[in-house]
């Protein structure tokens, strides 16, 4: 039974969510009954290994799948019922995502990668370059306008990567491993701009990892184990 429908007072919360797949006619729970609620501006870290269902979380937040049961609510809003087309839009709108792939577009300058989600959302259509430009100033890569993403490193992909999440001025900011393919130095470099500029925008933030090196840095540390919730702490 789904839980109650009245809307939360935070900003995300996922009410009793279970995802479940299905081989042939036996259901594997990615997530089982799960309830979390995060508030406008925090940065929330997702603790747990590979298959404690951390990505799928993400991706039930962010619009990107549906629970098979349970309810999904972003501002008062239940999002688990939307259609895919209104998905799209509300991911469009209000989700900035960063992945461990940097998932740039190859064919496409730096300043045109940022300048998509711009377009996409009709915004800034009188002068985007304004906030491009601020955005690769924040990044330390003003001199990397009109560069394309294979004469990049990986650090400075993974930044573009970030402004591309923020620039369309997002509620939601998710991060999936962002660090993943970075050596730690690096790594530690994007989580620090990662965290700067979203606290900067005043935008939430929700990132899974592996990494233990996050925690000081997050509000709240939510842990899963075998796709169930099985700790909320305050990060120290």
């Amino acid at each position: 039974m789904s839980p109650r429908s009245s809307p939360p007072a935070a900003l995300i919360a996922a009410r009793g969510v279970t995802k479940s797949y299905f081989d042939g006619a036996r259901a594997h729970a990615v997530l089982a009954g799960v309830d979390v609620e995060i508030r406008a501006g925090e940065f929330v870290v997702i603790l747990g290994r590979s298959g404690s269902g951390k990505s799928t979380l993400l991706n039930l937040i962010g619009a990107m799948d549906t629970p098979t049961d349970g309810q999904i609510w972003f501002g008062g809003q239940r999002i688990d019922s939307l259609g895919e087309e209104s998905r799209t839009l509300f991911r469009r709108q209000h989700v900035g995502f960063v992945f461990q792939a940097y998932n740039l577009i190859p064919t496409l300058t730096v300043a045109e990668n940022l300048m998509l989600p711009l377009a996409l959302n009709k915004l800034d259509r009188d002068s985007p370059y304004a906030r491009v430009r601020y955005f690769l100033a924040q990044l330390d890569m003003a001199d990397k306008f009109e560069s394309f993403p294979e004469q990049l490193s990986g650090g400075e992909q993974q930044r573009v990567a970030i402004a591309r999440a923020l620039i369309h001025k997002p509620t939601l900011v998710i991060a999936d491993e962002p660090t993943g393919n970075l050596d730690l130095d690096t790594g530690r470099q994007v989580l620090g701009l990662l965290d700067r500029l979203t606290r900067a925008e005043g935008r939430t933030l929700v990132m899974a990892t592996h990494s233990q090196e996050v925690i000081g840095m997050a509000d709240r540390v939510l842990t899963l184990s075998g796709g169930r919730l099985i700790a909320t702490e305050v990060a120290t």
